[in-house]
């Protein structure tokens, strides 16, 4: 259908992996894993509180994925809107 962005609700949803575990996501996985979309572009919603998710965007942005993180979800949809 076309649709490659994506908005992932990650407010409740703390990031316990490893950073090594967090490379490989970013590096190995999201590379090769069947069904992943390689055009995706993300916006994830986390609590203002919580950086557990920065690295996994920082990595995955090293790695060419587009993922941004807000604490904001109207910023997420505008960021998400640019993509159009």
């Amino acid at each position: 259908m076309g649709i490659h962005r994506y908005l992932v609700d990650a407010i409740k949803a703390k990031n316990i992996d490893t950073v090594l575990g967090n490379y490989q996501f970013a590096y190995s996985d999201m590379q090769t894993t069947k069904g992943i979309d390689p055009l995706a572009v993300v916006a994830g919603v986390v609590s203002k509180d919580d950086h557990s998710h920065d690295f996994v965007e920082t990595v995955s942005n090293n790695a060419g994925k587009h993922l941004k993180l807000f604490t904001d979800f109207n910023q997420a949809v505008d960021y998400l809107n640019r993509f159009l």
